[in-house]
C-alpha cells in the first residue's frame, strides 16, 4: 500500500507535465497531480473519476517493464484508455483513497461535476439514475427464479410478442480449452444490471462496457455491492447474459417474424495472477451491432434507484417496468381493464394457485406504489383498472440522448 511520506513535504510541488515514479507511488502526490488533471479538463471530477486515477497509477508501476511508469501513466490518463484493470489493482486503489477521501478530493479539485454519475448529468440533465431496456423486455421477462439444472430455453410471452432464452456457453478463464454452461439470466441482479448496461453504452456512445469499478461503483449505490453472495450472483448473470441466444417473435395481421440476436458479441473474465487475491472479478462486455444499433433506437428509460428497492421481488420489478412503460401511452380519459388471470403468465407464472397470484400481484402493487406513488392502477373485481399516468422518468430526462 502506498501512502503519504514526509519526504514529500521537501520534494517540489508535482507537475502533470513532468510526472515521476515517486509522484505514483506518494499518495498524496497523486492527490495533487489529480486536481491538476481536474484543471487541464483531462479527467472528469467524482467519486469513480477519483478511483480510476488511482487504479491507473497502481497499473502503470505494476505493468512497466522500461522502468518509466511514470510515462505509461501519463499516456494512461491523458488518452484517456480503457485498460484491463485487475481485481488486486482495483483493491489497492481503494485502500489509497477509500470513499471518504474520494470525496474530499472531489471537493478538493474545485466541487466541478462532484455526482458520481456525472456523465448521466451532462446527459440528462436531472440527479435521477436512469438506466434503460430495450422496449420489448419491459413487455415479455426473464425468468424471476433459477431454472432446473436441466432446462435450458425459457419462453415469455405478452400480447403478439413472445421472447425466446436459450442459455449459452464461455470459455472458462481458469481452464485452458474449456467451456462452461452458463444459466438462462434471471432474478433482480439480471434486472439491475442490464438496464445499467443500456445506460452505459447509451452514455458513453460505445458497445464495450466497462463491467469493473464502473458496474461495482453503481451496485454499491444502489445497496448491492459486488462481494460474497452477490458477487458470486452478479458474475453468474453477467455470464448469463453474455452468453444467452434471445429470439424474439412477433405476429400482426400480415404474418408472423422472427428474430435472432445476442446482447453480448464478446464476453471477457480477466483472471487475477495475484495469489493473495481471493475473488477473480473484473469482467468486460462487448455489445453486438445489432443490439446495439435496436437499443439506440427503441430505449426505454427506467429509474434504477426505483427498482433497486424492489428488489426483494423480481415480480415487482417487472410489474413496475411495464406500467412505465404501458400507462403513458394511454390516452387520457381512458380506462383499461385486464382480466387479472390474463397477467398470470406474464407476471407469476411461477405460481401455481390464481388466489395466491392476485394477492402477490396486489401486495406488489402497495410495494410499487410506496416507490413510485404515480401510477394511476386499482383492482376491481378480478381486473386491472389502468388510467394515463406520468412516467417515473420524463421526457425532460432524455431528451439529450446521443444521436
Amino acid at each position: 500500500m502506498h501512502t503519504f511520506s514526509l519526504e514529500s513535504l521537501t520534494m517540489p510541488t508535482p507537475s502533470i507535465d513532468k510526472i515521476t515514479t515517486n509522484d505514483l507511488r506518494d499518495t498524496e502526490r497523486l492527490k495533487q497531480l489529480y486536481v491538476q488533471a481536474v484543471e487541464r479538463k483531462w479527467w472528469v471530477n467524482n467519486d469513480l473519476a477519483v478511483l480510476k486515477f488511482f487504479m491507473y497509477a497502481e497499473k502503470a508501476l505494476h505493468d512497466d517493464k522500461q522502468g518509466t511508469p511514470a510515462k505509461l501513466f501519463y499516456h494512461l490518463i491523458k488518452d484517456k484508455q480503457n485498460p484491463n484493470i485487475t481485481q488486486a489493482m482495483e483493491n489497492a486503489a481503494m485502500l489509497r483513497v477509500p470513499s471518504y477521501d474520494r470525496q474530499e478530493l472531489v471537493n478538493r479539485a474545485g466541487g466541478l461535476l462532484t455526482d458520481p454519475n456525472e456523465l448521466q448529468q451532462e446527459l440528462f440533465g436531472e440527479k435521477q439514475n436512469i438506466g434503460f431496456m430495450h422496449s420489448v423486455m419491459v413487455q415479455c421477462f426473464l425468468p424471476q427464479r433459477p431454472l432446473p439444472d436441466d432446462t435450458r430455453r425459457y419462453v415469455s410471452t405478452h400480447g403478439k410478442a413472445s421472447l425466446v432464452v436459450e442459455a449459452g456457453i464461455l470459455a472458462n478463464p481458469e481452464t485452458p480449452a474449456e467451456f462452461k454452461e452458463c444459466i438462462v439470466p434471471y432474478g433482480s441482479h439480471t434486472r439491475l444490471i442490464l438496464p445499467w448496461i443500456n445506460r452505459y453504452a447509451l452514455q458513453h456512445k460505445t458497445r464495450e462496457i466497462d463491467m469493473g469499478a464502473s458496474l461495482r461503483a453503481f451496485m454499491e449505490k444502489v445497496g448491492r455491492p459486488i462481494g460474497g453472495y452477490n458477487g458470486k450472483k452478479t458474475t453468474e448473470n453477467i455470464e448469463a447474459i453474455g452468453a444467452a441466444q434471445f429470439i424474439l417473435g412477433e405476429w400482426t395481421d400480415e404474418g408472423a417474424t422472427t428474430k435472432y440476436g445476442r446482447v453480448a458479441q464478446e464476453v471477457s473474465f480477466w483472471i487475477e495472477r495475484d495469489p493473495n487475491q481471493q475473488v477473480l472479478w473484473n469482467p468486460s462486455l462487448v455489445l453486438s451491432e445489432a443490439y446495439y444499433d435496436t437499443l439506440r433506437e427503441r430505449p426505454m428509460p427506467l429509474d434504477l434507484d426505483h427498482l433497486a428497492r424492489l428488489t426483494r421481488s423480481p415480480q415487482a420489478m417487472d410489474i413496475y417496468a411495464w406500467l412505465s412503460y404501458r400507462l403513458p401511452s394511454i390516452r387520457r380519459g381512458r380506462t383499461v381493464r385486464i382480466p387479472l388471470r390474463h397477467l398470470q403468465e406474464v407476471f407469476g407464472r411461477n405460481i401455481a394457485s390464481p388466489r395466491k397470484f392476485v394477492q402477490t400481484f396486489k401486495r406488489n402493487l402497495a410495494t410499487i406504489a410506496k416507490v413510485y406513488p404515480d401510477f394511476d392502477v386499482s383492482i376491481e373485481k378480478g381486473l386491472l383498472i389502468l388510467r394515463n399516468s406520468p412516467p417515473p422518468v420524463t421526457g425532460r430526462n432524455v431528451a439529450a440522448l446521443p444521436n
